[in-house]
């Protein structure tokens, strides 16, 4: 085991690799912009202007988009929760209220572990109700709504899972072959 740490373009290369391996595994940017969304031609079904958009979803991450769903759902840091239609291309506010009324307690739930009746299910948390209103019993979260989805393609998921490994065997040859390169140009053995 080696203990020289790689310098800016090591480290520069391997966080690429990482983002373009997350990429490859489900065909869509982990992290997404409604200008990008909208070059790719999809839509709003709300009636939000582009601009407020681009506010509510500035770095939005895509949660759970795998190549088998219909559906994903897009949300920046603890804003407003959007689901994304794959097959329609359109992007739609989810109105689902909490007890606090914020949308940072909604949380989304991917169960498509199952054989059939694989679901979404977007839940009240209610941390920021209970962080309000500090009493001696916290309430649980509450089930708000659940939306019918495709289970995990087995197959799809162990192909995907190789591609990552062979993209990580890849960068780890190409860190040791750089590390050995440089101790060679440096010592000289």
């Amino acid at each position: 085991m080696f203990t020289y740490l790689p310098g800016k373009r090591g480290w520069l290369i391997i966080g690429l690799l990482t983002t373009f391996s997350a990429h490859s595994a489900t065909g869509f940017p982990t992290q997404v912009n409604w200008f990008s969304l909208k070059a790719l031609g999809w839509t709003n079904t709300d009636g939000i202007s582009d601009d407020e958009l681009g506010r509510r979803i500035y770095k939005g991450r895509a949660i759970f988009n795998y190549p088998w769903t219909e559906q994903f759902f897009v949300r920046d840091g603890s804003g407003p929760l959007f689901l994304a239609n794959k097959k329609a291309k359109t992007l739609s506010l989810m109105k689902v209220n909490t007890r606090s009324q914020s949308p940072g307690d909604l949380e989304v739930t991917y169960r498509g572990n199952k054989t059939s009746n694989c679901t979404y299910e977007i839940t009240d948390k209610k941390t920021y109700f209970n962080a309000n209103f500090a009493n001696d019993k916290p309430e649980q979260p509450t089930l708000l709504l659940s939306i019918p989805e495709k289970c995990i393609d087995q197959k799809k998921m162990a192909e995907i899972q190789a591609q990552k490994r062979e993209q990580e065997q890849k960068l780890g040859k190409w860190l040791v072959d750089g590390v050995n390169k440089e101790h060679y140009r440096r010592y000289g053995y």
